[in-house]
């Protein structure tokens, strides 16, 4: 092959270096990054038949000169680049040296292509940052949506665990049978009490005659005659063997049950007005009543002897009860308050205050740490008794109630109304879970039975209505 074509390349190299055109005066950086540049003249433009005429006569100076020069061991300074005349021929990246003066001055009439040489240099390099960068971004795609999946369903899963732990006391569920027992009383049934052996019914009626009905054959009845007016309130003792009762003839008569029958025992009078509310403390000894002349009277139930008045209350006393251990008393009165007081000591302890009318009825459930009271405002309040905080207010009624039950377990609460229905109350979330309707007339008092499976309403219709509950 001939020096002339070998030699071609590296010539035009080097003379593309040192001819190449001249930047824009506007372009700041020539000086900064090529100072050997700005002052080496523009020199004219050759055919390219002059160009292959110089390459044959300075092809043996710069054959000689590239034998001559010895390879390089690392890239020289810019400034040495300048004073040698063989460095150009030699170095690989033509875009970093500088053009040799010796091949200048030998070949003053040299033809210059205007070709840069960093074109060729930037290609391959783009080129090769792009093709790696590109090809794997769409791979991570699938290994996304695939771990997004299971960590979904992670966080719904331990959902029911967290539901089922929140309610630790379940909500009664309540199932009332259809079939009602009706019971003619053939009087107003002002006021109701089951026997603590489940099995005896005592209503106290509007002639002021108390009846007691059997609940297992309520055909059988026996009828009590010894009050002059309607009895407002009647009471069975805690182990079954005395009923008492109270009348608006002002006074409170004891039954005793004779076995085969009812008898009638001793009169209690010192109340000057109305007596509506009787109860007996838990073990049966003391006998509490609550009357319209405001006093609330403890009696002793053996003699009959009073035990000490209890006064504070600024209208009628409509109602007493006895907490379960016996240490309060609790009364309801017109001035719509509710009181409560020691029992052995007779002390006031605190009032409840809340309601916006007469207070009909109260009622302690079953562990004493719940106090209801119904009233003519058509609300229920619930009372925690060893504070006087109200806990809670229930909203069902459309008129007033007269009369509140708790359920021997102290789950349900039963309420009578004028609007002649009774509800259901669950007490774990204070919801109304059961509306008892039948009766055409104002539910004046209701009662549960021992085993909380019957629950028996007395109304102004003349009838007794015995609800069957399964739970």
């Amino acid at each position: 092959m001939s020096p002339r074509l070998i030699l071609l390349p590296a010539v035009m190299i080097a003379l593309g270096i040192a001819c190449a055109p001249a930047l824009p005066d506007d372009f700041d950086t020539v000086e900064s990054r090529f100072p050997y540049r700005t002052s080496t003249p523009r020199p004219p433009a050759y055919s390219l038949r002059t160009l292959m005429d110089f390459i044959d006569g300075a092809t043996p100076k710069v054959i000689a000169a590239a034998e001559a020069s010895p390879a390089p061991q690392s890239q020289p300074p810019i400034s040495s680049v300048l004073e040698s005349p063989t460095r150009g021929a030699a170095t690989p990246a033509p875009q970093s040296l500088a053009p040799s003066p010796t091949a200048i001055q030998a070949a003053p009439s040299a033809p210059v292509l205007p070709t840069a040489t960093l074109e060729p240099t930037s290609t391959p390099v783009a080129t090769a940052t792009f093709v790696p960068t590109a090809s794997p971004m769409p791979e991570p795609t699938p290994e996304l949506i695939a771990t997004a999946t299971p960590t979904l369903d992670l966080t719904v899963e331990p959902t029911p665990t967290y539901t089922a732990t929140a309610s630790p006391t379940p909500v009664p569920r309540v199932i009332v049978d259809p079939d009602v027992r009706v019971i003619e009383a053939g009087q107003f049934v002002l006021s109701v009490d089951v026997s603590s052996d489940g099995d005896s019914i005592a209503a106290g009626l509007g002639n002021s005659r108390i009846t007691i009905f059997s609940l297992s054959d309520p055909t059988v009845a026996e009828r009590l005659k010894g009050h002059d007016e309607p009895v407002r309130s009647v009471a069975f003792s805690p182990d079954g063997m005395l009923l008492a009762s109270g009348s608006e003839d002002k006074s409170i008569r004891l039954w005793i049950n004779d076995v085969y029958s009812w008898i009638e025992g001793e009169e209690l009078e010192d109340h000057r007005h109305v007596v509506g509310g009787v109860a007996f403390s838990p073990d049966g000894s003391v006998l509490a009543s609550a009357s319209r002349d405001k006093v609330i009277k403890l009696w002793n139930v053996k003699n009959g002897e009073i035990i000490r008045d209890l006064r504070g209350h600024s209208a009628a006393a409509n109602d007493v009860a006895f907490s379960p251990d016996g240490s309060v008393i609790a009364s309801a009165s017109s001035d719509q308050t509710v009181m409560l007081w020691s029992a052995t000591s007779g002390d006031f302890l605190r009032s409840l205050t809340g309601h916006t009318g007469t207070v009909n009825g109260i009622a302690f459930s079953s562990d004493g740490s719940l106090l209801a009271s119904a009233s003519d405002d058509g609300t229920i309040m619930l009372w925690d008794p060893s504070d006087g905080t109200l806990v809670g207010t229930l909203l069902g009624h459309g008129n007033d109630v007269n009369s509140v039950a708790f359920s021997p377990d102290g789950t349900i609460l039963a309420s009578g109304s004028d609007d002649k229905t009774a509800i259901l109350w669950s007490m774990s979330d204070q919801e109304q879970i059961a509306t008892l309707e039948g009766h055409t007339a104002v539910v004046g008092d209701l009662a549960f039975s021992p085993d909380g499976g019957t629950l028996v309403t007395a109304s102004r219709d003349r009838t007794l209505r015995v609800w069957k509950l399964s739970y």
